[in-house]
């Protein structure tokens, strides 16, 4: 009798646990799909003092939080999708505020979900021979062969960051890593001054360029915030364009690049020889608005690499790759039995590798910090269905200054003008005065013959 009591009881809470999951988990979704019909709106700038430049690089960053997706104001993600950019070589920093307004435009792609490839991104050599998989023992890491591939798209696009991480090309000026390589949450790093970008060369050489400036949201520069650790991504714009083939970014939501989609990244590793790049591939096995969770092998100076995807572009008929993410670091998740998934050996429960997952919100923040002219695809053709701003109008003040210099213009053409009819005078003259010497010389050779 008492089992069947209890039995009894427990039944509602079970009843009730259901209902809040599924209200919660109905909650998330509409706050997904509200997220695709939001816009970014810079409301005003400021700027800040100097950096001091007394941070210290973490390249083994872990986090340990929780893996639920967040239902937050709008009021708090203008505050933390606000950013902060800050110039390398004189560490002077501006803060520019953003508002998160409702739009009726939404974002649009060239992707299919029925086009998703789950081959991996290695090349043919190496695909060949299956016994490279056991030169590296339980790592399901591949070296990429420098002389052949390093210069070939798509590992052309793995950069080195000067403070010890990974980047990846996403424009011709622009490289993506994370805000931790460049900024502790109280400062930036040491190296940020003297900040540069390296590319692979086939001799396995790098050949720097200069960083001009970086870009940060604001969520991971204030520090104090205990959900900075899902805006861990940075953008680092160069001093001048580099002739690598970028790879273009793309924004994931809901069931799109969500669970179960496999995803590619490579990165320069410090347990490797250096200047060595190492390709990896694994599937998701859980993802929220903010993260993507996933067991592929990494080690520190991964940090930064661009996680991607691999299909077929239904327009052009080719395959592509579009970056979705950016690889944070390790995650330590509070175990939930709702989740369909245990974690990664060897400790199993709870135990991630995670990235930073670009939803709608964060691919729009971060096509506005590379423009239009330096955008690509998805990105290019949101900001082209922004409208269009009013062309800014002359100040009044510049008028007189045009009707002066027309009027100068006009004074110097008239010189012109007086100085070519003097010109023409004297020719005038010079021939007048040729002919009745000719004319002369005539009278004087007939009067001598007579």
């Amino acid at each position: 009798m008492r089992s069947t009591s209890w039995s009894n009881m427990l039944r509602p809470c079970v009843l009730c646990l259901i209902l809040f999951s599924l209200s919660s988990s109905l909650d998330i979704e509409e706050q997904i799909l509200a997220a695709n019909r939001q816009e970014l709106k810079i409301v005003h700038t400021a700027r800040e003092t100097n950096t001091n430049f007394t941070g210290k690089v973490n390249e083994n960053y872990s986090v340990r939080g929780s893996h639920d997706d967040i239902l937050e104001s709008n009021e708090k993600l203008s505050e933390e999708l606000s950013f902060e950019t800050a110039w390398t070589t004189s560490g002077r920093r501006k803060v520019t505020k953003v508002k998160i307004i409702p739009t009726n435009t939404t974002l649009e792609s060239d992707f299919d979900f029925n086009e998703v490839q789950e081959d991996d991104d290695i090349p043919s050599v190496l695909k060949t021979h299956r016994h490279r998989r056991e030169l590296f023992g339980k790592h399901r890491r591949f070296y990429i062969p420098t002389r052949s591939f390093a210069q070939r798209f798509p590992f052309e696009v793995v950069v080195k960051i000067s403070t010890g991480c990974t980047g990846t090309a996403v424009s011709t000026r622009h490289v993506l890593t994370s805000a931790h390589c460049l900024h502790t949450g109280k400062d930036y790093a040491k190296g940020f001054r003297s900040l540069r970008v390296g590319f692979l060369l086939a001799n396995k050489t790098i050949e720097w360029i200069n960083a001009f400036q970086v870009k940060l949201p604001l969520a991971w520069v204030q520090g104090n915030d205990t959900d900075a650790s899902r805006y861990d991504y940075a953008i680092i714009k160069l001093a001048k364009r580099h002739k690598r083939r970028p790879m273009p970014l793309s924004y994931s939501q809901g069931n799109r690049f969500g669970r179960t989609t496999k995803i590619h990244f490579t990165a320069f590793e410090d347990d490797k020889p250096a200047n060595t790049i190492w390709y990896r591939s694994c599937f998701i096995l859980a993802a929220t608005n903010d993260m993507m969770y996933h067991c592929c092998d990494a080690q520190p100076g991964s940090s930064g690499a661009g996680v991607y995807v691999y299909y077929n572009n239904r327009k052009t008929g080719e395959q592509d790759r579009l970056v979705i993410g950016v690889f944070s670091g390790f995650r330590s998740v509070p175990y939930n039995p709702w989740w369909p998934y245990v974690g990664c050996p060897p400790r199993w429960r709870g135990n991630f590798n995670a990235a930073i997952r670009f939803n709608p919100l964060k691919f729009k923040q971060i096509c506005h910090w590379i423009g239009i002219k330096h955008a690509l695809q998805d990105c290019k053709r949101y900001l082209l269905s922004l409208p269009s701003r009013e062309p800014p109008r002359k100040p009044p003040s510049l008028k007189p200054k045009k009707e002066k210099n027309r009027k100068r213009r006009g004074r110097e053409a008239k010189k012109k003008e007086r100085a070519r009819s003097r010109a023409k005078k004297l020719r005038r003259k010079e021939k007048r005065s040729r002919r009745k010497r000719r004319k002369k010389n005539k009278r004087k050779g007939k009067g001598k013959g007579n």
